[in-house]
């Protein structure tokens, strides 16, 4: 990944930040002796793709919304009809498309402790995310389930592009390395809930196809540990 710098470890947790973080974000990252993923009634759950405030992705989506209010109030309702204000959600980019002084109050308001894998759209600066609560990383590592997992908006960069549409093509630099990692990501919308081929094993954590509402770690390792 390109302009990756400092390395943040939470116990098996390794978060790739941009050199450019804010170092007001740095305070949310708890030290040592201060474990956010040992209790055990925190859950963790991930996400991607809300596309909050986005007009043309009800379209190109075929989201069941009538406009962009309907849609913001029903993927609010449903973050918070899901997730635990302790538990821990990870977005893997793409979280709104409208003016952050808008997006405050609903970026505020989704419950959570959020950590945001930026995407193609996530433009906001790092002290108007913090404002809403997110920490952002250009992607991270973490261990679930004795397993590595490599968290990134993007998918790994498919074997044959000359088979793809020219649309998935984009964004190259971007990648994740293929390196044997189970990759979770965004990005792709409606076009897989699950791709695997030889050493690539990758799950779309996307609302529009996890029922507009974040998926839990346990539904996942599912996926992950059977396979």
């Amino acid at each position: 990944m390109n302009e990756i710098g400092k390395s943040i470890s939470l116990r098996g947790v390794v978060f790739r930040e941009r050199p450019r973080v804010a170092p007001e974000l740095r305070r949310w990252v708890p030290n040592p002796t201060h474990d956010i993923f040992s209790k055990q009634a925190i859950m963790i759950w991930f996400t991607s793709d809300l596309h909050f405030g986005h007009q043309n992705v009800i379209d190109y989506c075929a989201r069941p919304f009538e406009n962009v209010d309907e849609m913001n109030k029903f993927l609010l309702k449903r973050w918070n009809a899901t997730v635990a204000d302790d538990d821990i959600v990870y977005v893997l980019g793409d979280l709104a498309l409208m003016k952050a002084g808008a997006f405050l109050p609903i970026g505020s308001g989704l419950k959570g402790r959020k950590i945001l894998i930026k995407g193609n759209h996530d433009s906001y600066s790092a002290a108007q995310y913090s404002s809403m609560g997110f920490l952002v990383f250009d992607e991270a590592v973490i261990t679930l389930w004795n397993k590595r997992i490599r968290l990134s908006h993007y998918p790994h960069w498919p074997a044959a592009p000359e088979l793809e549409d020219p649309n998935d093509l984009r964004y190259p630099d971007r990648r994740p390395p293929k390196d044997g990692k189970v990759l979770f990501h965004g990005h792709v919308h409606k076009k897989w809930v699950q791709h695997s081929a030889g050493d690539v094993f990758e799950i779309n954590v996307g609302v529009d196809v996890w029922n507009y509402q974040p998926v839990a770690a346990s539904t996942l390792e599912k996926w992950v540990c059977h396979r």
